[in-house]
């Protein structure tokens, strides 16, 4: 493709905002329009909509411990499950395997995320994620650090959220406190990674102590549960809540010893929540964080690489709660892990028995919007079923916990079983009873 023809199918773009505590006048940060506009083409690394920038100077932040060694552009485009870099498309993606919500009386209902359009974001999500990284950041909470909002200009990239609405596209970009592009899912695909990506994580090892393990990565895994935990509870003391707790939205910073949040779009503030609400979004977000670690560990793509005996042994679900919940009795988080632990035993031999194969051959856009949809699904787990048997190990443990006094019960036990009952089963509430009468 010659110059001028770059130039022709480049996007135009506005600048919105810049975060102030960034040094908007490096050459580097300068440079990131040629990106936004496709004059030059973003790098993906993973599968998704991402782009990476590895800085050849890390860029400090005054009056602070953070700097930023590499950038994130969220809404440039995709790598496609093909290996393909696309362009921002307003092709919709729709998850339809809903999450674990609450309305203001805190029954528990299924909320289907909003579509996304594939490689891009909406102006709205883009700013959400810039501002609630910029709350974190001036709260001490570790995440992405914001730099800048940027306004796609072309008219066609416009996307319909309905017949009647649609929304402008945009562009956030964000700091990154490591010079990877890796994140805490690349640690369960170990043993298929480069060597190249497998030297990171083995620095990340390293750091944090882990030698002559039988099983690195779990044991890594077991690491990072506990350093979220502890990340994800500062989320929740910030003011926020809808983070999901999956592995592909956290990683670790060796400079900080710390696990950081990344993607934010989703989240929200806990002020617009009812006080019997408030305290049922904070214990899903920390839920969540055990549903995933199950989901993850018993994907049969990879469940010979974690077998149960050691999950079991090393025990990451408890080290997540121990991590979480660090003002709690260890003996109290210890009689109630074993529900946690015969919960994943179930799942574990549950798994081999669905097959998680979705290949898909074609590699236009129409394709990755199914893999894309696809993904969502994970046959071998059954939502309502997990968090039916989570949340009232989290009532439990918050209960205990000083966030009682940021967020204190409204509802009693009997009470979540009664909401979990019509969002689940009453076969389901009398399993979780019988066990919970076992362990405390």
């Amino acid at each position: 493709m010659t110059k001028s023809q770059e130039k022709m199918n480049s996007l135009s773009y506005s600048l919105l905002e810049k975060y102030d505590g960034i040094d908007q006048a490096n050459p580097e940060t300068q440079a990131l329009g040629n990106i936004i506009s496709w004059e030059v083409q973003p790098k993906f690394f993973r599968i998704g909509r991402s782009a990476f920038q590895l800085l050849k100077k890390p860029i400090v932040i005054p009056g602070s411990d953070l700097k930023i060694s590499s950038i994130k552009l969220k809404g440039v485009g995709a790598r496609t499950h093909s290996g393909d870099i696309i362009k921002p498309t307003t092709l919709a993606v729709h998850n339809n395997n809903p999450h674990l919500g609450f309305n203001k009386h805190g029954d528990f209902i299924p909320v289907k995320s909003t579509p996304a359009p594939i490689g891009a974001i909406t102006l709205e999500r883009a700013y959400r994620e810039f501002n609630v990284s910029k709350a974190l950041i001036k709260v001490g909470c570790p995440s992405i650090i914001p730099i800048s909002v940027y306004k796609y200009l072309d008219s066609e990239l416009k996307f319909s959220l309905s017949k009647t609405k649609s929304e402008v596209l945009g562009v956030v970009v964000t700091g990154i406190p490591q010079n990877t592009y890796l994140r805490a899912d690349s640690v369960f695909k170990y043993k298929t990674l480069d060597k190249k990506e497998q030297k990171k994580l083995n620095e990340w090892m390293k750091h944090l102590g882990i030698v002559n393990s039988v099983n690195p990565a779990l044991s890594l895994i077991t690491e990072l549960s506990r350093l979220y935990g502890r990340t994800i509870r500062k989320f929740s003391e910030a003011g926020f809540y809808r983070y999901s707790g999956a592995p592909d939205n956290y990683s670790y910073c060796v400079d900080t010893g710390e696990v950081f949040l990344i993607d934010l779009d989703s989240s929200r503030l806990l002020e617009e929540c009812s006080s019997i609400e408030k305290p049922l979004q904070i214990m899903r977000d920390a839920a969540s964080g055990i549903a995933y670690l199950i989901t993850f560990l018993t994907d049969p793509n990879c469940l010979h690489n974690f077998p149960k005996e050691q999950v079991l042994n090393y025990n990451p679900f408890k080290s997540f709660i121990m991590g979480y919940y660090d003002d709690i009795n260890s003996e109290y988080i210890d009689s109630l892990s074993p529900i946690i632990d015969d919960f994943y035993v179930k799942v574990y031999e549950l798994s081999h028995q669905n097959n998680s194969n979705y290949l898909v051959t074609n590699n236009d856009n129409k394709s990755f919007q199914q893999y894309l949809s696809n993904s969502f699904i994970r046959p071998w787990i059954d939502r309502k079923e997990i968090y039916s048997h989570l949340m009232p190990i989290f009532w439990l443990l918050h209960e205990k916990s000083n966030m009682m006094n940021y967020a204190p019960h409204q509802l009693s036990l009997d009470q979540i079983f009664q909401k979990i009952s019509k969002y689940s089963s009453i076969k389901t509430v009398n399993s979780v009873k019988n066990k919970l009468r076992y362990c405390i």
